[in-house]
């Protein structure tokens, strides 16, 4: 075939595949920020509010793809709490990492609606939907905006690679044992993630032995790598990191 025949599709072709490779990548991210798995690949990604996996019961505002972002020095951080754990078998999953704006006005919004059947039995055993503001679970403005705060617990890494979710009933209680389990590998924390209820408190002395040991591990783990736990849910961790005072609105993608 003529070179002159040749090269117009061959342009085309390599065109097509940096546009591909750009839509798996994402978005540029502003300065200072950073995709987890650029930095820390093995930590495993559960983004609960990409999917329907979540409280609300569909992907949130904002989130576009399922995808860890972090301001850098909260990421290299993450990754040093990350090699800790390998070396005991175990590694980090997080759930949630930095969140648009327009996600946290979601939450308010959904925050000052009524209860709907059966929210009872899933996320809100125990409160109505329209307490979880004035009880510290939800609020209108969130560290994890300005890429400083994330979501995360514990898996273990020591028995091949990660099974696939486990399926867990509909009405199943957050606060129960079933519920608690519903990320393959993951250490007994006693709750599920975004539980609201007093049980996904840290101190809280009516879950196992084995629960209150792993959310004192995590904790360690976190605090040695200059983490702040948060006393009401186990599972958030933020870091103070000067610089990054700005709240954002860009997609996660």
């Amino acid at each position: 075939m003529p070179q002159s025949l040749a090269t117009p599709v061959t342009f085309v072709t390599f065109v097509a595949a940096v546009v591909s490779t750009a839509a798996l990548a994402g978005s540029p991210l502003p300065d200072g920020f950073v995709r987890l798995t650029d930095l820390a690949p093995d930590i495993r990604q559960d983004i609960r509010y990409a999917g329907t996996r979540n409280f609300m019961g569909h992907s949130v505002p904002g989130y576009e793809r399922p995808a860890c972002i972090l301001a850098i020095p909260a990421a290299e951080a993450l990754e040093r709490v990350q090699a800790h754990l390998v070396a005991r078998g175990l590694s980090l999953a997080v759930f949630d990492c930095y969140r648009p704006r327009r996600a946290v006005a979601a939450f308010v919004r959904w925050a000052k609606e009524p209860t709907k059947s059966g929210e009872t039995s899933t996320y809100l055993p125990t409160i109505a939907r329209t307490d979880v503001i004035r009880l510290g679970y939800v609020a209108g403005r969130s560290s994890h905006s300005r890429g400083i705060a994330v979501d995360v617990t514990i898996v273990r890494t020591d028995n091949g690679p990660p099974a696939a979710p486990k399926t867990v009933a509909k009405n199943a209680r957050c606060n129960s044992a079933e519920a608690a389990a519903d990320l393959a590998g993951s250490l007994d924390m006693g709750t599920r993630f975004d539980c609201f209820d007093e049980m996904s408190h840290f101190a809280h002395n009516q879950i196992s032995d084995e629960a209150q040991r792993n959310r004192a591990l995590l904790r360690r783990a976190m605090k040695a790598e200059g983490f702040r736990s948060y006393p009401r849910e186990w599972w958030h961790f933020s870091i103070d990191v000067p610089g990054y005072e700005t709240e954002h609105d860009f997609p996660v993608n």
